[in-house]
């Protein structure tokens, strides 16, 4: 057998025997593997598969006393009360459980066991109200052998996930569709799948909805093959195959309904040409190292971006998205783009919200009406600082707006800049402890230049305070009522910031901190 990996095998379909090399079949060297054929698993049928799964009402209880045959030590936790059951006129003693989870703090949450019968009157596919069904690493490798009930059953079928089966050909993907005809949705992500020809993907024409992810698609036209096969569908996953976008990936006439593409970890250069898909409203393109922005086009419609994990290395690529998404409100970026990857969480947060002023979700989290304008205020007094250091007014395009909008920073912010008197770059800052055990010390009045690091900062607190410089947080709040500014940053400096003269610095725990 030739394995799905170059290097997990022991040779290349030959092996040798009395010092004659015997070759079997012909693979790359370190994928080939010999098995019993006792051992080979050849999977089931969709048809077995539902069986197994969807069992009826009176068939046998695997777990009559509400544990698993192989867990019987779980009886241990079998509480005095029971239920009672009747099944064909006999009494079933069914005890209920009283399993506890522990959270992240040490506190305890209840969980409760449904009963086996109760969950089969919700999967009665005789009924005819099953039309969802799940069968993940079932071992489904074929569509079997169908009856009258088998294709009643079947008929009634409008979403299917069949992820991480042994299905191995397009083809067999195509029986499976064409004995579902009111299909509408399916996931056959993680079977790796062999494409021959478009005539494969006929069956899918009526589909609105497919998740391919990982199937060993190998380039943006086999893709395309997909698109022309199924006009009706509206959502597209292909994503986590690798290099199929690696090349121009021109849409032409395919996808003319397309609302949701996902491409992620795909090789993905440039994602300009999706800008022709017209009702595309979201686009998945995260895993992709190599795509460093989306410029030169429009995406009129597109709402929803995941762009984690690419290789957006600069504030310019970001404000680019606000051009090329004009429409854009949720937005995944991650902190592993390049131009984030260095700055604190709260600091990274912060920044993309006043860059993007049209983002109303960001990494999963609603961009408040308070969040926005507190971190476009402090945004202003970040560039207005850097801009002092020498800093161009053209690197920061929402700058001039923003202080229309909320007016110039009300106190002198921090400079670095080296040139002039050292008094014209100093700030006068509190040092205040907040930490549990020293909280009754006097806070300290000190000044500092704006090219003082965080990390001089948290030094300075543990001569002043005597607590640990690794254990301890510094925030200060920019203007009243606003939320707190975190100093997150160890090699950043204060004008980074831009902490304004006069203001506070708490010096708090970290771990009380990170617990609130």
């Amino acid at each position: 057998m030739r394995l799905m990996s170059d290097h997990t095998g022991k040779h290349d379909g030959a092996v040798e025997k009395d010092s004659q090399e015997i070759r079997y079949f012909t693979c790359p060297a370190g994928a080939g593997s010999f098995v019993k054929p006792k051992k080979v698993d050849r999977g089931s049928s969709l048809v077995e598969a539902l069986r197994q799964k969807y069992v009826a009402l009176d068939a046998p209880v695997e777990a009559p006393l509400g544990v698993e045959t192989n867990e019987a030590d779980s009886r241990d936790f079998l509480k005095g009360s029971t239920e009672q059951t009747k099944r064909n006129g006999e009494e079933i003693t069914r005890g209920t459980f009283e399993h506890k989870a522990y959270t992240k703090r040490g506190n305890t949450k209840a969980i409760q066991f449904c009963g086996e019968l109760n969950v089969r009157k919700e999967q009665q596919l005789d009924d005819g109200v099953v039309d969802r069904v799940v069968l993940r690493c079932a071992g489904v490798s074929r569509l079997g052998s169908l009856d009258a009930t088998a294709t009643e059953h079947l008929a009634s079928l409008t979403i299917l996930d069949l992820q991480c089966n042994l299905l191995a050909a397009w083809t067999d993907v195509g029986d499976i569709v064409k004995a579902c005809p009111n299909l509408t949705s399916l996931d056959v992500s993680g079977n790796r799948l062999q494409l021959n020809s478009a005539e494969d993907l006929a069956p899918l024409k009526n589909l609105k909805s497919l998740a391919a992810n990982g199937v060993g698609l190998k380039s943006w036209e086999e893709i395309l093959m997909i698109g022309r096969a199924a006009p009706s569908l509206e959502v597209l996953h292909v994503g986590k195959n690798a290099g199929a976008c690696s090349g121009r990936c021109e849409v032409g006439d395919a996808f003319p309904s397309l609302r949701l593409l996902d491409v992620a970890c795909t090789d993905l250069r440039d994602a300009t040409p999706f800008a022709a898909l017209p009702k595309l409203d979201e686009l998945h393109a995260a895993e992709n190292p190599l795509l460093a922005n989306i410029t030169g086009c429009v995406f009129s419609k597109l709402t929803a971006l995941g762009c984690a994990g690419c290789g957006f290395a600069n504030w310019g690529d970001v404000d680019a998205l606000a051009l090329s998404c004009p429409q854009l409100t949720r937005l995944r970026f991650g902190r592993d783009n390049a131009v984030t990857s260095a700055l604190g969480a709260s600091e990274a947060r912060a920044l993309l919200v006043a860059r993007l002023a049209t983002v109303r979700l960001l990494n999963g989290a609603e961009v408040s009406r308070r969040e926005r304008t507190e971190a476009e205020k402090r945004y202003i007094r970040i560039a207005k600082a850097k801009i002092e250091q020498g800093g161009s007014e053209q690197d920061h395009p929402r700058l001039k707006a923003l202080i229309e909008q909320h007016g110039e920073p009300m106190s002198k912010l921090a400079s670095s800049n080296q040139g002039g008197p050292l008094g014209a770059n100093l700030v006068t800052l509190t040092l205040r402890c907040m930490c549990a055990e020293q909280c009754t010390k006097e806070p300290v009045r000190k000044k500092f230049p704006g090219s003082t690091k965080i990390s001089m900062l948290k030094r300075i607190s543990t001569r002043v305070f005597g607590v640990d410089a690794s254990e301890i947080t510094l925030y200060f709040v920019p203007e009243e009522g606003c939320a707190p500014t975190y100093l997150d940053d160890d090699d950043a400096q204060l004008s980074y910031f831009g902490v304004p003269d006069g203001a506070t610095v708490d010096v708090a725990d970290k771990v009380a901190f990170e617990e609130s």
